[in-house]
């Protein structure tokens, strides 16, 4: 697989988690949205930055998974307990 598409994999995949994450974090919590936002939805930050770190190509593959897997740790955060 090549790196740009691992890359986009994982933008993709972030993109998807903190999604899930947010609605279910409004489904669950309507009454405050704003203050939770940022912060589900900042790892999407990490893997749009590693798709335009194409000078370096090693460390966009870290920033990419590491968005990805903050991703998925918000989505887990959120999820209904119980």
């Amino acid at each position: 697989m090549k790196r740009s598409t691992y890359i986009r994999l994982c933008f993709i995949g972030s993109i998807v988690a903190v999604a899930t994450a947010f609605g279910i974090r409004l489904y669950t919590h309507p009454e405050a949205p704003a203050g939770d936002s940022f912060v589900l939805i900042s790892p999407v930050f990490f893997t749009m930055a590693a798709t335009k770190g194409t000078r370096f190509p090693r460390a966009a593959v870290a920033i990419g998974t590491l968005g990805l897997v903050f991703a998925v740790g918000a989505l887990v955060a959120v999820w209904p307990k119980g």
